[in-house]
């Protein structure tokens, strides 16, 4: 199994010149608010002091994450994602058969749970 190797603070956000989050400027993700927390560098959008430690609290971030409208494309309406990880060759050998057969990743995906399925005897749901 191959190990992808990256530096250490490649996903950290570092703040601007102005002290403001960078990932702050639009609607960050979850994941930028907890680091945003955790390094102290959380903001007020438009704030130009340092946030009290009630406002920077890990809590109010993931608050004001969670309250965020989320607009799914409606190809994901009443669908469950499933993720796993495969070696980077299972990966290409995969998304070469896509190009080859003229279909996509999600299609052969689908087959695959519906052999899956019918090799264990389970009826497909829905």
């Amino acid at each position: 199994m191959s190990v992808h190797k990256r530096p250490a603070d490649a996903d950290i956000e570092k703040p601007d010149a102005d002290g403001a989050e960078l990932s702050e400027r639009g609607q960050g993700s979850l994941t930028d608010a907890i680091k945003a927390v955790a390094t102290g560098h959380a903001r007020k959008p438009g704030a130009g002091t340092a946030p009290s430690p009630r406002e920077s609290s890990l809590t109010q971030a993931l608050r004001d994450v969670a309250s965020r409208k989320r607009n799914p494309p409606t190809t994901r309406a009443g669908r469950k994602g499933i993720v796993i990880y495969v070696d980077q060759d299972v990966a290409a050998a995969i998304h070469r058969l896509a190009g080859e057969f003229n279909t996509t990743v999600q299609a052969l995906g689908t087959t695959a749970f519906d052999l899956l399925l019918e090799k264990f005897g389970e009826p497909r749901p829905g």
